[in-house]
């Protein structure tokens, strides 16, 4: 990583830091620099108090300074006791504060970044490794300012040594060189292990959901799934703590080796020191600091070239949250806000997902108007719910989409457009919330406004019910929560379309809105909704031709494509693919003598 890069990330990671709390900043730096002088000062009292005893002794008297250097020498102990805890507790409200702002800044980074990088799993691993990033802006202006910290105390200590000697720069040299070198290159092993990492760790997160989420339990326990999963955990879990391992044991040998050294230096320089003494060079009392001092250098070294490795380290994970965070290029200007939205229209509309050579939609034409009911209906795998995804904008589509028949989707301000839509896809959120907030999440300005809440629920069939709740339109759904009520997946799917209705979008998509219905609550709510939203737009997907005759336009698609395009009357004429499956309606409406489902 070149140095360049490194300041970047240092001046980053206190630029985010500052603009939380400057006071704790400067609190924590201040700390860290009076906590870097402690191991000189205690050096130079324990000198000062091994001469007093001495001449005490030698004088036969008793003497104020020795308990004055006593004094000040438990004051150090205490002082820095004091001033880590201290520290503690200013960086631990640091945290909390620095958490709610960097995570909040990442959620929002992340809203102008194209929901289809959402599909590719590298941007998966992406993400998570941004997350674990703005975690380690944190570290990084600990382990800086911990070097801080150390540096101050080993330049202090070498000072008070090479006015002994200069013979202890040669020591330093001996201690530290080899502990940097070996903490910086696994400090970098360590990024690119916990980087390469990132998918398996996906993976055991994904198993150890399927084993605790409620949702995937009952499916498991009926197939005796558990020990298959275990096994798929345990296999994932081992490898990675096997390569972890591997690296931490490699790396120990090395700072064995290192600490060998400095041993042999502490031996080395007590000889040395020794020799110094025996020459008249030192006195007891300074042969005692001295000794004290090289301990000292002991635990400074290991802690000063640990922070070293530690602030490489995060650094590497820092840049990968600056390189997440998307550079905000759009002059707002530039783009058009609209104020209604009377038609979507689709031109030679082609679509590929990521890494695949065959288009998910390929020259599509098609126009949605306000006011204008559009089904769509085919196999699965056809491009329906995609098309969805490209006509509510989710997915950029270059130019080949056009709203109002005059602007390109890309070139509108995707709020605007997306306060003018209410959508329900068929894998709808089921939020643990209560039922208030469930269905007015998507018009938050009407969000007290019961009535208005009630009104949709009695036209989905489920006010009733809710008000049966302990705690009506306030009793909390699901199962996640102590009092929560759990629906069934029929009932959710109708708080889910009363949720879309709630919004009062001028076009209405609905993707399968009633595939977890029976026919006769499928027809009661279709009936209701054609009811309710008058003259909105609307664009549902469905498998059943019962529901899609009740559009204006049907649109039949396969494989990406859009075989037939009209009317009911006018597809049944054509006698096509749409002809045929009508005949099977009818014949299984002939079986069935109720309600008729195709597909």
């Amino acid at each position: 990583m070149r140095t360049k890069q490194i300041i970047s990330s240092l001046s980053f990671s206190y630029k985010s830091v500052w603009g939380v709390s400057r006071i704790g900043l400067t609190v924590i730096l201040t700390t860290k620099i009076i906590l870097g002088f402690l191991p000189l000062l205690s050096v130079w009292l324990f000198e000062n108090l091994f001469d007093s005893i001495l001449a005490a002794v030698k004088e036969n008297a008793f003497s104020i300074e020795i308990m004055l250097y006593l004094a000040g020498l438990a004051g150090t102990v205490f002082f820095a006791f004091a001033f880590n805890k201290f520290t503690d507790i200013v960086r631990s409200i640091l945290i909390y504060k620095f958490e709610v702002k960097m995570k909040g800044k990442l959620f929002n980074s992340a809203k102008d970044i194209s929901y289809i990088n959402y599909e590719d799993p590298r941007f998966q691993n992406s993400f998570l490794r941004a997350f674990t990033g703005q975690k380690n802006i944190i570290s990084v202006v600990d382990s800086s300012t911990t070097i801080i910290q150390t540096t101050i105390s080993l330049i202090s200590v070498l000072i008070y040594l090479i006015n002994i000697s200069k013979y202890f720069l040669i020591l330093l040299f001996v201690m530290v060189i080899p502990l940097i070198f070996i903490e910086t290159k696994y400090g970098k092993q360590r990024f690119n292990l916990s980087k390469g990492l990132v998918e398996r760790g996906r993976k055991e997160n994904y198993f150890e959901s399927l084993l605790i989420r409620r949702e995937s339990l009952k499916e498991i326990r009926i197939n005796n799934l558990e020990n298959f999963f275990i096994l798929k955990w345990q296999t994932s879990y081992i490898k990675n703590a096997k390569e972890k391992i591997k690296l931490d044991i490699k790396q120990t040998k090395w700072l064995f080796l290192a600490n060998l050294l400095l041993f042999i230096s502490f031996i080395g320089s007590g000889t040395y020191v020794y020799y110094l003494m025996v020459n008249g060079l030192l006195t007891i009392g300074a042969l005692a600091a001295v000794l004290q001092a090289i301990q000292r250098l002991q635990g400074i070294v290991p802690s000063f070239t640990g922070s070293l490795s530690n602030f490489y380290e995060y650094t590497l994970h820092v840049r990968e949250f600056i390189n997440f965070l998307p550079p905000i290029n759009k002059c707002i200007e530039e783009k058009e806000t609209i104020n209604s939205l009377e038609s979507i229209e689709a031109t030679n509309l082609t679509f590929y997902y990521p890494d695949k050579l065959e288009p998910s939609l390929d020259n599509l034409n098609l126009s949605i108007k306000k006011g204008k009911k559009t089904a769509i209906i085919g196999g699965n795998g056809a491009g329906k719910t995609t098309l969805v995804k490209c006509l509510t904008g989710l997915y950029d589509t270059n130019d080949m989409i056009k709203i109002n028949t005059e602007y390109d989707i890309s070139k509108i301000i995707k709020k605007s457009y997306w306060d003018k839509i209410s959508v329900l896809f068929q894998d709808f959120n089921k939020y643990d919330l209560t039922v208030k907030e469930n269905i007015g999440m998507t018009n938050l300005d009407k969000l007290e406004n019961k009535e208005a809440i009630a009104k949709y629920m009695k036209y989905t069939g489920l006010h009733t019910y809710v008000e049966k709740l302990p705690l009506k339109y306030n009793s909390v759904l699901g199962r996640l929560f102590n009092g929560g009520q759990e629906l069934s997946g029929g009932q959710w799917q109708k708080l889910a379309i009363a949720r879309a209705l709630f919004k009062e979008g001028d076009i209405l998509f609905l993707d399968e809105p009633t595939s977890a219905l029976d026919p006769e609550s499928e027809l009661f709510v279709i009936e209701n909704l054609f009811e309710v939203i008058g003259d909105l737009g609307v664009v549902y997907i469905t498998h059943r031709i019962n529901v899609a005759m009740l559009a204006d336009e049907i649109i039949l698609m396969e494989n990406g494509r859009i075989i037939e395009q009209g009317s009911h009357e006018r597809l049944v004429k054509q006698r096509g693919r749409y002809f045929e499956l009508y005949n099977k309606q009818i014949e299984q409406l002939k079986k069935r003598r109720g309600g008729v489902s195709v597909g």
